[in-house]
């Protein structure tokens, strides 16, 4: 035990350099703690008796002194009595060191006491700046601020409301309490939410990167035509990682300034919370409620959008390379027989207006050119507002534009299922297409709620699978 205390060295035990307990005393005059020297002298395990050695041998080796050395002076110690307590007690060092330890524990009283004493010489009150020999201990309701009775009495605050000080100063403090909670609370969304915003740019490049790739490889194996759809797709896809990672980007940068500011005043109010005198406190608070009030409003708008990782709902290669393989089939004329697909995302039509239109790409059939409309419906269906997909046949005409036209088919417009339980959803119609009726199909063809029911299978990604066979 280090000390710069002289007294105390002397005081220490050298074994354990803690200070004495029952010390006792060696011949050479050194003294040690009782439990100290039983460690020290504790003898070694005898060793077995051989077999033939004589009783009295025997004897004469359990009947041998204890020694030992002295740790200070290496001097050998020997103990007939073979018992530390043999050895005489220092009743005199033991009687010092009790003193001593009653000593320093009376001055680490007075010590204490000595530092309370101060803090509370310190926390002198405020004295008013009108009334200046009248210290600040009345709160006026009606001003929000520390007063002195005489204010209230004679000065500017006569006939206001008042109350106790320090239960104004429990309640506002626990309001700004309540108020520094609720921002910290979004202090750490804005963290999670940074954290999630970081780590999406990555998903965004290895989502971009994928399909990519899989354009390439679906891509490969078509013609001259398919080729330069790739590219096209290709273009698009790196529009859409360029869009992408220049919002993640922005968002990146604004929400990293918001929390940046909403940390640094969330220390400055923190730092006026620990202060705890209720005059100083009060006087400060209006500005501080303010101010956070400030920031609850400001930070009211500011949840974060977290962009879409995956670039595929953006490009969606597979309906045109679908549709591109059927165009080079639907070019015989011979044929009688005609399939349209389109695939569409529901978001569009869930919650985009009513009327929204998405088309498929248009194919050439029995020399007239034929595609989907698929349209957003708004109905009042018992009372209340539905939302229908409305799903049509298109013909637009003839390629050459020369001379009249008509024909009769028939059409089956169908969702096609996703997931092996699903069921396709389909209606069937007959009718005559000419240049004054080109449109054909439902209006109300499906519900959307109907569509996206659990267990439908009809919607994967949120996306659907519109088809139209068509023959004559």
């Amino acid at each position: 035990m280090a000390s710069e205390d002289p007294l105390q060295e002397e005081l220490t035990c050298p074994i354990c350099l803690e200070l004495f307990a029952e010390p006792r005393v060696l011949p050479c005059q050194h003294s040690f703690c009782t439990g100290c020297l039983q460690r020290i002298a504790a003898p070694k395990e005898n060793k077995p008796v051989r077999r033939g050695r004589s009783r009295k041998n025997q004897n004469k080796t359990e009947e041998k002194a204890l020694e030992f050395e002295c740790p200070t002076c290496k001097e050998t110690v020997s103990l007939k009595e073979r018992v530390i307590q043999s050895l005489p007690r220092n009743f005199h060092l033991q009687n010092i060191t009790d003193s001593f330890q009653k000593s320093r524990n009376s001055e680490g009283k007075r010590k204490r006491d000595s530092e309370s004493g101060s803090e509370k010489k310190k926390a002198r009150p405020l004295m008013c700046s009108v009334h200046q020999d009248q210290p600040l201990d009345v709160y006026c309701v009606s001003c929000r601020r520390p007063v002195c009775a005489a204010c209230v009495r004679d000065g500017d605050h006569k006939d206001h409301t008042t109350g106790d000080i320090q239960a104004a100063y429990d309640t506002v403090r626990h309001t700004v309490r309540e108020s520094l909670a609720l921002l910290e609370g979004r202090s750490k969304n804005m963290t999670w939410s940074l954290e999630k915003l970081k780590r999406s740019e990555e998903k965004i490049k290895h989502s971009a990167k994928s399909l990519e790739q899989s354009i390439k490889d679906q891509c490969s194996n078509l013609k001259k035509v398919v080729d330069r759809q790739e590219q096209a797709l290709i273009a698009q896809t790196k529009a859409a990682k360029t869009r992408y990672l220049q919002r993640q980007k922005e968002m990146l940068s604004v929400y990293k300034n918001k929390h940046e500011a909403l940390t640094k005043e969330l220390e400055l109010a923190k730092h006026h919370l620990e202060n705890k005198q209720p005059v100083n406190f009060l006087m400060d608070v209006q500005a501080l409620q303010q101010k956070l009030a400030d920031l609850q409003k400001s930070q009211e708008t500011c949840d974060v959008l977290f962009p879409h990782t995956s670039l595929s709902k953006c490009v969606d290669f597979r309906p045109t390379l679908q549709t591109l393989q059927g165009m080079e089939l639907s070019h015989d004329s011979s044929s009688a027989e005609l399939t349209i697909r389109a695939s569409i995302c529901l978001v569009d039509f869930r919650t985009g207006p009513a009327g929204k239109r998405r088309y498929s790409s248009a194919v050439v059939w029995q020399e007239l050119e034929w595609r989907l409309l698929i349209e957003n419906k708004l109905s009042t269906v018992n009372g209340g507002q539905k939302r229908f997909l409305s799903v049509f046949l298109q013909c637009l005409g003839r390629t050459d534009s020369q001379g009249a036209w008509s024909l009769t088919v028939a059409t089956q417009l169908r969702i096609l299922p996703q997931e092996a339980r699903g069921q396709m959803f389909q209606k069937w119609l007959r009718h005559r297409y000419d240049s004054q009726h080109a449109n054909k199909g439902w209006s109300e063809f499906i519900a959307l709620e109907e569509l996206e029911k659990p267990g439908c299978g009809l919607v994967n990604d949120g996306r659907v699978i519109l088809e139209a066979f068509v023959k004559l």
